[in-house]
Parts: structure tokens; C-alpha cells; sequence
């Protein structure tokens, strides 16, 4: 029995039965509930957490170029695929188990179209950065006017604009209906095709997708690494090629990015075949499907892995952000460290003079030969600090003004 859900006047048939019970088998149900219940919640919080951590690195200005500008959007929409497919996949199956989710065909039509957009602008930020890549091993004389960072926000941008327009037509193809499920007797919600669905399907859902998110790409995408890893081992054996270790970090870096990407998506490639030119089980087809969305979510979350083991400049940012939080914590710590040695009223200290001759700072060009003498007392800290010029080691000056009670206290003119 199927009942119309809202008013919609659409009339195309919806089989509502429990289809996804009646496709299971006791192997399929505990692969099922180890892969997608159990351990893609597990992976998409680390997922989102070190897209998170992406985000915020590649937008330091040290790691501002044009290949990591490709990776700061890769990061904002692998964060999408992630919160998308923990809704669309992990509640799709949680519902089986947990009553309490026949609802979730509400999450489930709303969220699948944004889903396809995130997926979308995650494929082919992948091949802006591989073309990237390309052209500053393959075509340096034009790397300086293609890679900047400029045009490839310009790309970027344009990719999401045309994914956004593209899978637009995804949000009517599905309405929800109330069905009554004969195993359960209760009435359920059920995700149903539209009549744009059955008129479409075809052409836009079948072969636009397996020629525009799967065989292009991925076809693409090997041959173009195939010619960079071909084209850098060529200039390691040849010692007359200047070396540059950053753009040969950013370069491996994408090559490995590359190399997880066609890895994660080649199963998602063998399904759509299946799916759409042989008669598949059910059973298998619903296993084979659980692990390419598995590996999909995966793909989107473990790039930070990469980044941290092959870019010597990700690992030198990241690690220096880890040290300044640290020392933020101890800067507002009530540890010793930071704290007066006395609390005794200070006496008037007659600081001589220092002539700049002798001073032995960090001579950045803004001394001045002349100086008015100061009297201030002052805790001292030496940190190495990056800036835009590289790492350089920093006085950072804590003025003490409370006052102090007993005790020492060591007086040095600086």
C-alpha cells in the first residue's frame, strides 16, 4: 500500500517493501554493521578533524602557492563528502538496526544532492591540482604565469559553481512517500523517484556519471601521473637539473595524493560498471557498494597522512603551530616560570647606558643610534618563530609590574 506524502501529486510507483532486508545475507549483514555502523563514524570524525587541521594550515602564509591552494579547497570539500556520506550512508543502514531512524529518508533526499556536489568538486580539485603539478614539472617556463595562486582560485571557484549548477537537477528526482511495510505492519517514510527520475535516469544518472565522475577522471588522472612520476625520476637521475626540495615535496605530495585517489575510486569505477552492464546479486552488489562509499570517505579523510609524511613544509607549519599553542599554555599558566621571584617592593634601578656599538641583537635595520635609557624590570624568553623569511629565534619581553616579597633577583641590562 502506498500512501502520497504531502499532497504530491506525482503518481510514479514506488516499491516500498524493505528492500534492503530482503538484499541482505547473514555475511553481507556483519560486513554491513562492521564497515558502515561501526567503523565509518569512527573514520569520518578523524576525517573531519584533519580536514579541519588542512584548512587551517594551507591557509598560513608560508604554505600559500598554487598547488596547496588546490589542497585548501580539496580539504573544504572532502569536510562536505564526509558530513554528507556520514548522513547518507551510516543512516541508510543505521536505520535497519535502530527504529528510532525511519525518519531518516528526510536526511537522506535533502542531504544527496550536496553530497554529489562535495564529490564533484573533490574529483576535479584533484585533477586542478594534478594539471598544476604537471605544468611545473613538465612545463616550467609556463609554471610562473599558470601556477599562481590567483588562478587557481579562479579555478577553484569555477568548480564549485559548475558542480553546484550540474547537480542541481539531482534535488527533484526524489520525493518521500508513506508506505506500509507488510513485514513490520507499520507505515515507514521511503525515498521514491520522481517521473524526472525515470526520464532522465538514463542519460544523466548512468552515462553522464560514469563518463564525468569516473572514467574521465580517473583516466585522466593516471596518464597524467604516470607522465609526472616519469618526468621527475628523469630530473633526480640528471644532475645538471637544479634541485629544488620544495617544489620536489609538492610534487611527490601530489603524486601521492593522486596515486590515493585512483586507489580509493577504482572499485567505485568496477561498480558503476557492474551496476549498469551485467546482472549482479543483490548481495554482492549491496557489498561491493558499502566498501566503494567506505573507500570514498576514506579517500577524503586521510590525506593529512600524506601532507605530514612527504611535504617537509606542512610538517614545519604544523609543528610550529604545535609549539606556539604550547607555549601559549605556559605563557598563561601560573607556573614559575612566568611569575615574580619576589614579592618585596622593587628598588629604583639605575640602568647604564648601551651604546649600540655593543649591542649584540638581532639586527633587523630598526635601531636607532641614539637611545633614551629605560628603567623597567622584565622576564625574558628566547623562541624560535616562523615568519615569512624563515625561522628565526625571538626575544619575547614580559614586563614584571606587581610587586614581589622575598628573595633574589637577577638584574641584566639588554
Amino acid at each position: 500500500m502506498i500512501l502520497e506524502w504531502e499532497g504530491d501529486e506525482n503518481s510514479t510507483e514506488c516499491l516500498c517493501s524493505d528492500i534492503q532486508r530482503d538484499d541482505y545475507s547473514p555475511f553481507f549483514e556483519w560486513a554491513n554493521y562492521l564497515t558502515i555502523i561501526m567503523a565509518l563514524p569512527v573514520l569520518s570524525v578523524f576525517g573531519v578533524l584533519t580536514n579541519i587541521i588542512n584548512v587551517f594550515l594551507y591557509t598560513r602564509k608560508r604554505l600559500q602557492n598554487s598547488a596547496n591552494t588546490y589542497l585548501l579547497f580539496l580539504a573544504c570539500s572532502d569536510f562536505m563528502v564526509i558530513v554528507t556520506g556520514l548522513f547518507i550512508f551510516w543512516i541508510d543502514s543505521a536505520r535497519s538496526y535502530i527504529p528510532e531512524l525511519t525518519h531518516a529518508p528526510y536526511t537522506t533526499v535533502y542531504t544527496l544532492p550536496f553530497g554529489y556536489m562535495a564529490q564533484t568538486c573533490s574529483i576535479y580539485f584533484t585533477v586542478a591540482a594534478a594539471v598544476d603539478c604537471f605544468v611545473n614539472v613538465c612545463w616550467a617556463s609556463q609554471a610562473k604565469h599558470y601556477c599562481t595562486v590567483h588562478r587557481a582560485k579562479q579555478i577553484c571557484i569555477s568548480i564549485v559553481i559548475v558542480s553546484i549548477m550540474y547537480n542541481s537537477l539531482r534535488f527533484p528526482q526524489f520525493n518521500l512517500r508513506r508506505c506500509f511495510n507488510d513485514i513490520t505492519k507499520e507505515q515507514v517514510i521511503e525515498i521514491c523517484p520522481t517521473s524526472l527520475f525515470v526520464t532522465i535516469n538514463s542519460v544523466y544518472n548512468i552515462y553522464m556519471y560514469m563518463v564525468l565522475m569516473t572514467l574521465l577522471p580517473f583516466f585522466f588522472l593516471l596518464c597524467i601521473n604516470a607522465i609526472i612520476v616519469k618526468r621527475q625520476s628523469k630530473a633526480k637521475s640528471d644532475e645538471t637539473v637544479p634541485k629544488n626540495e620544495g617544489t620536489s615535496d609538492d610534487t611527490i605530495t601530489m603524486i601521492m595524493v593522486v596515486i590515493l585517489f585512483l586507489a580509493c575510486n577504482t572499485l567505485a569505477l568496477v561498480v558503476n560498471f557492474i551496476e549498469n552492464f551485467t546482472e549482479p546479486s543483490p548481495v554482492l552488489l549491496n557489498f561491493l557498494s558499502d566498501t566503494s562509499n567506505f573507500l570514498v570517505v576514506f579517500n577524503s579523510s586521510v590525506n593529512c597522512i600524506i601532507y605530514f609524511i612527504f611535504n617537509q613544509d606542512y610538517r614545519n607549519v604544523f609543528s610550529q603551530q604545535i609549539r606556539n599553542v604550547h607555549y601559549s599554555e605556559l605563557e598563561n599558566d601560573s607556573s614559575p616560570i612566568w611569575q615574580p621571584i619576589t614579592t618585596r617592593n622593587l628598588p629604583n634601578v639605575d640602568w647604564p647606558n648601551i651604546d649600540d656599538d655593543i649591542d649584540s641583537g638581532w639586527d633587523d635595520g630598526s635601531q636607532i643610534s641614539s637611545r633614551t635609557p629605560k628603567r623597567w624590570l622584565a622576564e625574558v624568553n628566547i623562541v624560535d618563530m616562523e615568519s615569512s623569511e624563515g625561522r628565526h629565534p625571538r626575544i619575547i619581553v614580559r614586563p614584571l609590574n606587581q610587586q614581589i616579597n622575598s628573595g633574589n633577583i637577577s638584574i641584566t641590562a639588554l
